[in-house]
């Protein structure tokens, strides 16, 4: 039983890797208001990486708008910078262990 529940919980993970880029990546679309940044963010190599990217910096005050791309290996953000600024973005990426550069 343990390993059914892993087998299932790892092609999860899988077929969401591979639907990933089968599409091509997160999409950019349109924001609320604010100031939209792409920044270069080395480490990424799968679905699992762009979700933790992207959750963090959604937690970030401010942030309308966050899509990582492993793909790309960069993260497309929309932000009001009166609430949070492109420093504290950075920083929150690289808590997470992969590396974003200030573009």
């Amino acid at each position: 039983n343990i390993l059914m529940g892993a087998t299932l919980i790892v092609m999860t993970f899988v077929g969401l890797n591979v639907y990933t880029y089968a599409r091509g990546g997160p999409s950019e679309t349109a924001t609320k208001s604010g100031v939209q940044m792409t920044i270069p963010v080395e480490g990424m190599t799968c679905f699992t990486c762009e979700m933790t990217v992207q959750s963090a910096v959604k937690k970030l005050p401010g942030v309308s708008h966050a899509a990582a791309s492993a793909k790309h290996g960069n993260l497309a953000v929309s932000y009001d910078p009166a609430k949070v600024s492109l420093d504290e973005i950075v920083k929150a990426v690289n808590a997470t262990g992969y590396k974003a550069k200030r573009p």
